[in-house]
């Protein structure tokens, strides 16, 4: 059973729709890296963009990644107007979590995101739901989705296949570690 999360589900979705999906990793290997139609993990930004000039590119941006500067957004989008950013509010940014230091620069880069109407943000929570509309000052593109489950995919399960009070038991007493 392979699970995904938001970021893949996006992906996939514009993908289908024929929307080039990159999905910027510092951390990655190489150029760029297909994961699924139309959709790529990138390492690199500057050669990507330049070769995808004057073209809709979609840029999916975690707000807990401390390596895209404002800068560097500003450097894509005077390189391709049509550069869109989607900025993933997924938890609470603040210098005081355990985790990557969160600089200054990191905090106002978040505010300057999460201010700009261009572009889109998604939130995970209501509480972050409603401190980027206090930001921005409205919730144009600005989105909550608190669960990246696929409920169709779980809701597909076959009825037949169905596991009884005793089968449940004996898979529990095989002592394998549980998750």
């Amino acid at each position: 059973m392979k699970l995904t999360q938001r970021p893949q589900h996006i992906a996939k979705g514009l993908g289908k729709k024929g929307v080039l999906y990159f999905f910027y990793d510092a951390y990655s290997y190489g150029i760029a890296t297909q994961v699924g139609n139309n959709s790529y993990v990138i390492s690199w930004l500057s050669p990507l963009l330049y070769a995808l000039k004057n073209r809709d590119v979609y840029f999916h941006i975690y707000a807990t990644d401390v390596t895209i500067t404002i800068d560097t957004i500003n450097g894509l989008l005077a390189k391709n107007s049509n550069a869109h950013f989607i900025y993933e509010f997924v938890d609470e940014i603040s210098p005081a979590l355990p985790g990557t230091p969160i600089t200054d620069e990191v905090m106002v880069r978040h505010n300057w995101m999460l201010m700009n109407p261009d572009i889109f943000v998604i939130t995970t929570a209501q509480a972050l739901f409603d401190q980027a509309i206090a930001i921005r000052g409205n919730s144009n593109n600005v989105i909550l989705v608190p669960n990246a489950a696929d409920v169709e995919f779980f809701s597909s399960v076959s009825r037949k296949k169905t596991i009884l009070r005793n089968d449940f038991r004996k898979i529990v007493e095989k002592e394998k570690k549980i998750l």
